[in-house]
């Protein structure tokens, strides 16, 4: 994909949007019908509970996935992120999980995969052309190959294999954690 000569990145994840979303809309409705009703019966404690459960169906559910970006391949976990250059990948499978094979080792990207049906049904090893109906992960997996074979043959000096933590969202679960610890012990 490209847009006035500038590569963008495109993001790729496998279940859990729609369950996440509808989660975190389901507590935020229940909370706030819960915060307006007069009779007030909800313990103090409810509240920042429902917001350890939003943060975590967030983490768990909407964050992990990999990004495609032009030189590097960013693996989005539950809470830290990788960043592996191309040049670096020496094996991809997307099977489950999406396992990532360097010289360092093995990297896994849990926010995409395939379901054991879909993995049958591409034919992985069977088939060496294209399957007839091929998921999405069989067509990542394809495009992730190209760019590592790209990688291999171009020019100049390969970045390392990054890792950040997701560091707000430890913060935001931890935070959480604790007040409601707080609000249980101090009722």
């Amino acid at each position: 994909m490209q847009s006035e000569g500038v590569k963008k990145a495109e993001r790729f994840s496998t279940g859990g949007k729609a369950g996440g979303v509808c989660g975190i809309i389901s507590v935020v409705v229940v909370m706030v019908l819960s915060a307006l009703d007069p009779t007030g019966d909800l313990p103090l404690w409810s509240y920042p509970c429902a917001a350890f459960a939003m943060v975590a169906m967030w983490a768990v559910l909407l964050r992990p996935g990999i990004v495609l970006g032009p030189d590097e391949v960013e693996l989005r976990n539950i809470l830290h992120s990788r960043w592996i250059p191309y040049a670096r990948i020496t094996e991809v499978k997307v099977d489950i999980v999406t396992t990532f094979q360097t010289d360092e080792g093995p990297y896994v990207a849990s926010g995409f995969g395939r379901s054991r049906r879909k993995i049958r049904r591409d034919g992985r090893g069977l088939v060496e052309e294209q399957p007839t109906n091929p998921s999405l992960g069989w067509l990542v997996e394809q495009k992730l190959l190209r760019r590592i074979d790209d990688a291999k043959y171009a020019t100049g000096e390969v970045g390392p294999i990054r890792r950040a933590w997701a560091w707000p969202v430890i913060v935001a679960l931890s935070a959480t954690a604790l007040v409601t610890l707080v609000a249980v012990v101090l009722r």
